[in-house]
């Protein structure tokens, strides 16, 4: 299993600094989040600068956290949402990193409208995601069956697929990883 520090929870200090302080504290791996660094909206040079620095410091990132409105039932705050988010997955795969983490979001107030944009977008994106080596992870309270519906794939053993394409509910993602024997 990985242990890796999320730079966001030392977001008051320059990046630099910050990546010198978890390297001293003994980390390998780092969670990238939006204090830092903004998966779709680097450059190819961003992305450089930032290998070159983890490197300077003997870190590998884990894991990228983005935040993007894909379950917004407002089509053009949908639609970017889903570019964006696309742009984030080509961006992890530059950087080598397995793991996207991101939040479900929507209207609160109509969870069914939420669920058909995310649905949506969803569909919008997974052939992208099924392609790539990148994980996708959400943080939510949905139920992994649910999730199996909308990716058509199940495990009956571990109730997980191990194929690129997952969404993960938080509390299962280590157990799982440890499962497929990720580090």
């Amino acid at each position: 299993m990985k242990l890796a520090f999320d730079t966001s929870l030392l977001k008051s200090l320059p990046f630099g600094k910050t990546l010198e302080e978890i390297s001293n504290a003994g980390y390998k791996f780092i969670e990238i989040g939006l204090a830092h660094f903004s998966a779709h909206e680097s450059s190819q040079e961003d992305v450089r600068k930032l290998l070159e620095l983890t490197s300077n410091y003997g870190l590998q990132i884990a894991a990228l956290i983005g935040n993007y409105p894909l379950s917004y039932q407002n089509e053009e705050i949908r639609a970017f949402a889903v570019q964006n988010y696309l742009k984030a997955i080509e961006t992890a795969e530059t950087l080598g990193c397995k793991l996207f983490a991101s939040e479900l979001n929507g209207d609160i107030e109509d969870r069914a409208g939420s669920e058909k944009a995310f649905l949506k977008s969803f569909e919008e994106i997974r052939p992208h995601l099924e392609k790539s080596n990148v994980i996708q992870f959400r943080s939510s309270s949905w139920r992994l069956h649910r999730v199996q519906q909308i990716s058509g794939r199940s495990d009956p053993e571990d109730k997980l697929s191990p194929a690129p394409l997952s969404l993960l509910c938080t509390s299962q993602l280590y157990s799982w990883a440890e499962r497929r024997g990720d580090d």
